[in-house]
């Protein structure tokens, strides 16, 4: 058969297949039939794993009847929600119905992968994961330069319609490449990130650039980090030639994008600095106006109901409202109403304690993930058997982003990748570093 040893321990075509379809293919059938990117993602990595099960004729499926538990649960607190009627208002019932089915269709999903990286080569990961990284990184510029792979009228990069979609991908990948480079590869690596986060301009991009290497690197990696970071806004600084030079040339396709990526403009600064929740003018900016919002109706919420919370994915059409939400009903936008702002404020404004508690429990996991993950990165060795847990903890700290800054609602590529995490957890023990 064709493709029976796709899925082998030491062939990298099926990790590759694997990152295609949780982090490129599903924004690619969004963008090209204008569909919901949820059930993109659901029906990409469904194909995976029907593509494995066939192939693969020794692969193990498991039967987890814990699904079931967790379907009654849902279950039962959306009763309870309802019945307590705070807001009287009337539930989306179809959409608490059909994203239950979605959210355990995607558990099972995820626990059938975690047999697949149980196999894996980690000698094999580690390069695919160094060519994914770089792939990003390369694809990514060759649109901030104008070479536009889609076009929807808006700022897409590579096939990701907007630059936060890139973001969610390429954090897990960049947090790889942060944690096992070391000298001149972390601080070219490192650089490419700043610049790029400037020429997008994304401020959850450069945020995560920042806070990450707080956490992973020792002292020597960290000046060789921030080193890059002060290059990438000095350097330009010292080059207002280049602007000059270029102007002199003859006229040449994207030669705007040439002279963007030689010079340091102050007006993306104050882009980043209105992107943070201190802004002195939130409404100018809807997306700060959305997170704002969420956390605003997250305490409210919780509070109204008692610490019950409104019931799975309720939010925007339940509970209350807000200053901040009446900023955005004027202008007539929906953006991100359902959302919550970051999947945190969601979860707590549907969950209520029950919420806080899964939030903390996420953060004690992410404490003991950065633990290893510094143990790990401040080696020089790291092809390694430990490579596949280290994976493991790089999914489990990128939902971070998504979950306290980004709004994605709850099924987004790294929601994927922590399930895998947490299954890959439950049934391997963590070894020692």
């Amino acid at each position: 058969m064709l493709f029976s040893n796709i899925f082998e321990k030491d062939n990298p075509y099926g990790m590759l297949f694997f990152l295609f379809s949780i982090f490129l293919l599903p924004f690619i059938i969004s963008t090209v039939f204008l569909l919901p990117l949820s059930p993109c993602l659901l029906a990409s990595f469904g194909f995976f794993i029907i593509f494995i099960v066939l192939v693969d004729k020794d692969f193990i499926i498991p039967l987890n009847l814990n699904f079931i538990k967790l379907a009654l649960f849902i279950i039962f607190h959306g009763l309870i929600s309802i019945n307590m009627n705070v807001y009287d208002q009337i539930p989306n019932f179809q959409k608490f119905f059909l994203s239950l089915i979605y959210l355990l269709s995607v558990l099972y999903f995820c626990e059938v992968t975690c047999n697949f990286f149980k196999k894996f080569n980690p000698f094999v990961l580690h390069k695919i994961l160094n060519f994914s990284s770089y792939f990003l990184l390369c694809a990514a510029y060759i649109s901030a330069f104008g070479f536009l792979f889609i076009h929807n009228g808006g700022n897409p990069v590579f096939f990701y319609s907007e630059p936060s979609h890139f973001v969610l991908v390429f954090i897990p990948f960049a947090l790889y490449k942060l944690s096992t480079s070391h000298k001149l590869e972390l601080f070219l690596f490192s650089a490419a990130s700043y610049k790029l986060a400037f020429m997008m301009p994304s401020a959850t991009f450069l945020f995560s650039l920042l806070f990450y290497p707080l956490l992973i690197k020792k002292i020597k990696g960290l000046i060789v980090i921030y080193l890059s970071f002060l290059a990438v806004i000095l350097l330009p600084i010292f080059l207002n030639n280049f602007n000059s030079l270029f102007s002199k040339q003859i006229e040449y396709p994207h030669q705007t994008s040439v002279r963007n990526f030689a010079s340091f403009d102050s007006l993306r600064i104050k882009y980043l600095l209105d992107r943070l929740p201190t802004s002195e003018k939130p409404e100018s900016n809807l997306s700060l106006l959305v997170y704002l919002s969420g956390w605003a109706r997250a305490y409210s919420n919780i509070k109204n109901t008692y610490g019950v919370g409104i019931g799975f994915q309720q939010l925007g059409y339940v509970g209350s409202s807000d200053k901040y939400l009446d900023m955005i009903s004027k202008d007539n936008s929906p953006f991100g109403f359902n959302e919550g702002g970051c999947a945190a404020a969601k979860l707590i404004s549907e969950f209520g304690l029950i919420g806080l508690i899964i939030i903390m429990f996420y953060l004690f996991n992410c404490f003991r993930a950065f633990n290893s993950i510094s143990k790990y990165a401040n080696k020089e060795n790291v092809h390694n058997s430990k490579n596949i847990r280290f994976l493991m903890d790089i999914f489990c700290v990128s939902f971070l982003i998504p979950l306290f800054l980004r709004s994605s609602g709850y099924f987004n590529p790294l929601f994927f990748t922590l399930l895998i995490s947490f299954f890959y957890n439950e049934t391997e023990k963590r070894p020692n570093l």
